[in-house]
């Protein structure tokens, strides 16, 4: 049942957003948003996750697959596009940008 939730979640990932999701991971591409918010933490936990059910999978090619997967959703995370002012000592873009305070949503950081 892992393998099979691994590859639905790669296999449903939108093409605009290379391996990380929207923040909604079923929400289509609004085109009238200047920035498409990101789930970078699922990312992170996805990527995770892909490395240690490679352990437990016995086939060559889905092993493979698993952790190539996770690499580059680790290589996206690590990119300008997610760091903030593309420097790679800052922390990720969405956790500064839609982060909360506490339980106060309304409150971003």
């Amino acid at each position: 049942k892992a393998i099979g939730a691994a590859n639905y979640f790669l296999s449903h990932l939108p093409s605009s957003t290379g391996l990380i999701p929207y923040w909604d991971f079923d929400a289509s591409h609004n085109s009238t948003l200047k920035y498409q918010p990101r789930d970078t933490s699922a990312a992170a936990i996805f990527a995770s996750g892909l490395v240690e059910l490679s352990q437990y999978v016995t086939i060559p090619k889905t092993k493979d697959y698993f952790l190539s997967s996770a690499k580059s959703i680790v290589d996206q995370l690590a990119s300008p596009t997610y760091l903030i002012l593309g420097n790679k000592d800052y922390v990720l873009r969405a956790i500064i940008a839609n982060g909360t305070q506490g339980p106060y949503p309304e409150k971003t950081l």
